[in-house]
């Protein structure tokens, strides 16, 4: 069975853009230089379609394909070539001769798991436990998501691998299942403490993961508020993990961190020594609503001006700002509230072939320019 919300990957109906996966990759390394400074190691998982690695078992819908190369086929050397760490799940899977995935869900089983957990940690660099060396049995188990969507709720289980793990941590608070949008661990891990955001693939990677750390944090929010968490938990390392079909979600929803400032050259200006204007950006200004600490610059450029790899920097009463890049041709950025002197002059520059381009704004909350 497979995952409907897969099939546009799948058939290649709805890829990335080649200017959206440079900002994919562009937002990841941000968030990871942010992780960096902060001393903390990184590594960014994408755990693989289930049709990505076994499409020979979709049904009927080879003449449809309109492009075999998936998004994640094209990101992943542009995260080699931005240094960005990243541990390579679908590569990982795709030499395995083993299926292993469940036929009924939409996951891992319970021996993918394992291989993507020593994966991650292998990626780390960390001292794990890669229990090769543990008891096995394979016995039927809980029924599967898609098996429950076909099926209502009482879908039919499933054979899946099953290990003698001991579990070295224990759940923190009001824990009730692995599923919790918030999850925290102690235990005698040996590689201090953990930020882990993360969506249903790492319900299986948890026990796993948190065998090896002191402490553990798992989010399963789509917004990863990594500043403030980065504050509050001062964790030793950070992993996101993101499946395939959601990673646009890194430019929708890009890491909530005080913007870098840009500490290059800026682009070259017009003949006469001025910015060329361009009146048909727009920015805003307003509190951001997952941290309300912040405030959210954020507006769109003319596509004219943007090619695959062109950056976009905002200045900001005198300050160069990177920006995230949002969509195909939009931006943002996030700034502590404190930070800020409103009103604020603004200024969107663009990098590459171009000039630095565009008109000046003055900026007061919640308005738009």
């Amino acid at each position: 069975m497979f995952y409907s919300s897969t099939l546009n990957d799948y058939l290649g109906t709805d890829r990335l853009s080649d200017r959206e996966i440079y900002n994919v990759a562009h937002n990841l390394s941000i968030a990871y230089e942010y992780v960096k400074n902060k001393g903390s190691n990184f590594v960014l998982t994408i755990p693989a379609n289930k049709n990505t690695l076994y499409g020979e078992n979709m049904p009927y819908y080879d003449s449809y394909i309109v492009d075999n190369v998936h998004n994640v086929d094209v990101l992943t050397p542009l995260l080699q070539d931005m240094d960005i760490p990243y541990a390579d799940l679908v590569k990982t899977f795709k030499d395995e001769e083993e299926v292993l995935y469940l036929k009924t869900d939409s996951h891992w089983n319970n021996r993918g798991a394992i291989l993507a957990y020593n994966t991650i940690m292998d990626s780390l660099g960390l001292a794990h436990n890669d229990y090769s060396d543990v008891n096995t049995r394979k016995e039927k188990g809980p029924s599967g998501d898609l098996g429950r969507m076909m099926y209502t709720f009482y879908g039919p289980s499933e054979e899946n691998y099953w290990f003698d793990i001991p579990q070295d941590f224990e759940y923190q608070g009001n824990f009730k299942s692995v599923e919790d949008s918030t999850i925290q661990t102690t235990g005698s891990g040996g590689n201090g403490k953990l930020l882990m955001y993360r969506d249903s693939f790492g319900n299986t990677l948890i026990p796993l993961i948190a065998n090896e750390f002191s402490e553990g944090y798992f989010s399963k929010s789509n917004v990863y508020t990594l500043e403030r968490q980065m504050d509050e938990l001062s964790p030793d390392t950070v992993v996101f993990e993101k499946v395939e079909r959601n990673i646009r979600e890194f430019i929708t929803m890009p890491p909530v961190i005080s913007a870098p400032v840009f500490e290059g050259v800026l682009p070259g200006e017009t003949a006469d020594g001025t910015p060329e204007e361009k009146p048909d950006s727009t920015i805003t200004l307003k509190t951001l609503e997952a941290d309300y600490d912040f405030f959210e610059i954020s507006g769109e450029v003319d596509k004219e001006l943007l090619e695959n790899n062109t950056d976009i920097l905002i200045e900001l009463n005198g300050t160069v700002y990177k920006a995230y890049h949002v969509g195909d041709n939009g931006f943002a950025l996030y700034l502590k509230k404190e930070t800020v002197t409103l009103p604020a002059v603004a200024k969107v520059i663009v990098t590459g072939n171009i000039t630095q381009a565009v008109e000046v704004k003055t900026l007061d909350s919640d308005e738009t320019y």
